[in-house]
């Protein structure tokens, strides 16, 4: 992000093509409709699928992933969003642009601190981030989140929590199973 608030662009596109890009008819029927989850689907074709197809969810588990794709940012409508059982160590602040995300699964990743561009998600209510090697809730992310609902945090490596936590005051569940003593 700028100073200004603003987010910087980062790769124009997700893809590489050659020429325009397609448009919806140019798509291959076995990559419109469906589910955005189905294993037989490369990353490629689902963010294709959910770019054309204006789709609300995606899901890319168990790709290994080292990179959220650039033009998931592109995804407007998206409210859920996918990415557990990857290697993901960060999040591009791209992703600031899923103003209307309520519900993210970045468990089973390599995740050694709560990404920043989350506090700027404020439509999230549910956040799994379960699995990962978190040490520390940095309060100025947390305490953005004031419509979380669900916040799993299972398995990672958290001490403490903040005070902002407190302040989350429509939280309904939080997990903290299997980490250092929390207090």
């Amino acid at each position: 992000m700028s100073p200004s608030g603003r987010v910087k662009r980062g790769r124009a596109s997700c893809f590489r093509h050659h020429g325009n890009s397609p448009g919806p008819e140019s798509i291959p029927q076995s990559l419109q409709g469906g589910q955005m989850d189905t294993p037989s689907f490369s990353v490629k074709e689902q963010v294709v699928r959910a770019l054309y197809g204006r789709s609300t969810s995606l899901g890319l588990n168990g790709k290994k992933l080292e990179d959220v794709p650039a033009c998931v940012s592109r995804l407007p409508n998206l409210r859920v969003l996918s990415l557990s059982h990857n290697r993901l160590s960060f999040l591009p602040s791209e992703l600031v642009a899923l103003q209307q995300l309520t519900e993210l699964n970045l468990g089973n990743n390599a995740l050694k601190e709560v990404p920043a561009v989350l506090g700027h998600l404020e439509a999230l209510k549910k956040l799994y981030l379960f699995r990962n090697q978190i040490t520390v809730l940095p309060p100025d992310v947390i305490g953005r989140l004031r419509n979380l609902v669900v916040l799993n945090l299972n398995h990672n490596q958290i001490v403490r929590l903040p005070p902002e936590i407190t302040s989350l005051r429509k939280l309904q569940r939080l997990s903290l199973l299997d980490n250092s003593s929390v207090s």
